[in-house]
């Protein structure tokens, strides 16, 4: 079903989420670490048949539909989901923060996650307020 057989047919995407108060570097590492719990998460069986009850409903996806494109749309509507969540933004902060220790990545590399963590901390007043809002 394309997207016009979609709309005719009365279902709506659903809007990308926007992290609108995270640093770019952050939101980058916080969709990566949505799509490996992804990856996580898809191998519990009693999970995976819930989503697929999702995904059903949301793209209007076979729950047997087990194609590329499918499992791709899939991992799409998750990462939208998840990636702008409390828990994925302190977990890329997190991985961002032990990177800075590690004796394998260049100084100029820490640098810019450096940079990047102390941009993002001037911008985590906003996060607490967009969480609140949607509370």
């Amino acid at each position: 079903m394309n997207r016009h057989q979609r709309r005719a047919a009365g279902i709506r995407p659903r809007p990308r989420r926007v992290i609108a108060h995270a640093h770019q570097l952050v939101a980058d590492t916080a969709k990566e670490a949505a799509r490996e719990l992804y990856d996580s998460l898809m191998s519990n069986n009693e999970l995976r048949a819930n989503w697929l009850r999702r995904c059903e409903a949301t793209l209007a996806l076979d729950t047997t539909d087990r194609s590329e494109r499918a499992e791709r749309l899939r991992m799409a509507l998750f990462v939208d989901s998840y990636h702008g969540t409390p828990e994925c933004i302190q977990l890329a902060r997190a991985t961002l923060a032990r990177l800075l220790a590690s004796p394998t990545v260049s100084d100029d590399h820490k640098e810019t996650i450096m940079e990047a963590l102390e941009l993002d901390d001037t911008l985590a007043l906003g996060r607490q307020r967009e969480v609140l809002a949607q509370n």
